[in-house]
């Protein structure tokens, strides 16, 4: 399963687990063509909503993409 914020990014960088991490992320349709590109079967996907349980953070929309080798 692989899973990605919805945003059109490239190259944010930010902490996480005290690790500065370099991200990018796609719109849905582009994601599930770099999953097919990458030789991959997409065999599903869902959104769903994930809720951080932190003071002041936002929730955040999260693409899911279920595939396999064909």
């Amino acid at each position: 399963m692989l899973i990605t914020v919805l945003e059109d990014i490239e190259d944010l960088r930010f902490e996480f687990l005290d690790q500065v991490v370099q991200a990018a992320s796609f719109a849905s349709g582009e994601f599930e063509n770099r999953v097919r590109a990458a030789g991959l079967e997409v065999t599903s996907t869902r959104s769903e909503v994930f809720e951080p349980g932190k003071p002041g953070a936002e929730p955040e929309e999260h693409f899911l993409v279920t595939a396999r080798k064909p």
